[in-house]
């Protein structure tokens, strides 16, 4: 019997069977996860180093419009990682944002920082992404909470600072939202003022916000029902420095490949919470994995077959392959990773990057309890 390996071409990537894959490798800086923190320096108004800075484009897109708007930008000679926001001065109005603004969706992300500067933010509607036109609705939502004014044209649309709301500002998400979730955050530290939101999306990226800012002072909490922001009453004015996370995605495709060809190796630079959804899903097929400071080692010489059945989820693509709206309710099952089934405590199922409601893995799976099943709900 001979096997047909079909020609590598654009469409085709041929796989063929090899040596186990062993040793340490090191994953690059999350794009997904600069993309906010850059924002988030940017809104500070202050100097702040970011390491880990991943070589994309979409990052150094980001970078060169807080140049073109006013902020000072550089690269320390020598480490292509490593990026300086430092606050400049307002300039009467910013120029040249609207072409290269509109090649990348996380322009959105500068609304904040733009606001802090300037008052007001004027951008053209986010471009750069396969998946089609999402809506911004939710993110102007935001803004309004916080007593600014929208206006929208076929060009893109402005946000304008209105009066300060007093007090906290509360609002809850029809769904969760990361990219109104992180503005929300944002806009809260703009505006110093207490921040409570409802349905959060706590993606590891949002978390990531969350996490500088604490380390900065503020006092804040993320629960899957409420996400909390308190300003401090005074921050130190040391330079911050942050650590822009390793790539869960890359991570977890060289997690894949090494469980496949039974090897053994330790991939570095990843947080272990960012990757407990997969980590639960090769524990469920046999996989054994070790979780350490800042790395998670797979065991795939160990694995010991379960038996368990591997079907894909979904089960069928839906009519529309990928959703042209971010309007992606938690019931939908496009809008989180497949469940997985454990009976033991011990077993991560569900982290705080997960989002599905209990009620929607019941949904979902009807033969796994759901997480934390016979726990009290989580507290927030």
């Amino acid at each position: 019997m001979s096997t047909r390996v079909p020609a590598v071409t654009a469409q085709v990537i041929a796989i063929r069977p090899g040596r186990p894959l062993a040793g340490a490798v090191t994953v690059d800086g999350s794009k997904n996860a600069a993309l906010p923190l850059v924002a988030a320096a940017a809104a500070l108004l202050r100097p702040v180093r970011l390491d880990n800075v991943p070589a994309s484009s979409d990052v150094q897109t980001l970078l060169d419009l807080l140049g073109q708007a006013g902020w000072k930008t550089t690269r320390p000679a020598g480490d292509s990682h490593t990026a300086l926001v430092l606050p400049g001065e307002a300039t009467p109005a910013p120029h040249g944002l609207d072409k290269a603004a509109s090649s990348i969706r996380a322009s959105y992300y500068l609304v904040p920082a733009l606001i802090a500067l300037y008052g007001r933010a004027r951008l053209p509607w986010p471009g750069g992404c396969r998946i089609g036109e999402r809506g911004m609705e939710q993110h102007f939502k935001v803004y309004e909470a916080f007593g600014d004014r929208v206006r929208v044209d076929d060009r893109g649309y402005v946000v304008e600072a209105g009066k300060a709301v007093p007090g906290t500002v509360s609002l809850v998400l029809p769904f969760r939202s990361r990219g109104a979730t992180i503005a929300a955050v944002l806009r809260a530290m703009v505006a110093g003022t207490p921040l409570r939101l409802g349905q959060p999306n706590l993606s590891p990226e949002v978390l990531g916000v969350v996490n500088v800012l604490t380390a900065l002072g503020y006092e804040g909490r993320a629960g899957e029902r409420v996400l909390t922001l308190v300003p401090p009453h005074s921050v130190s004015e040391d330079v911050p420095v942050w650590k822009v996370p390793g790539d869960k995605i890359e991570a977890g495709t060289l997690a894949c490949a090494v469980a496949a060809t039974g090897g053994t190796a330790r991939i570095e630079g990843v947080h272990g919470p960012d990757v407990a959804p997969l980590v639960a899903a090769l524990h469920r097929m046999g996989v054994p994995t070790t979780d350490e400071a800042e790395a998670l080692v797979i065991h795939g010489r160990n694995t010991q077959p379960t038996g368990r059945p591997c079907v894909p989820w979904p089960p069928s693509p839906p009519a529309a392959s990928t959703p042209t709206s971010n309007r992606r309710s938690s019931a939908s099952p496009w809008a989180s990773p497949a469940p997985t089934c454990s009976r033991t405590r011990s077993t991560p199922v569900a982290t705080a990057t997960s989002y599905p409601s209990s009620s929607a893995w019941a949904e979902r799976s009807p033969n796994c309890p759901p997480p934390n099943a016979g726990s009290p709900a989580p507290s927030d």
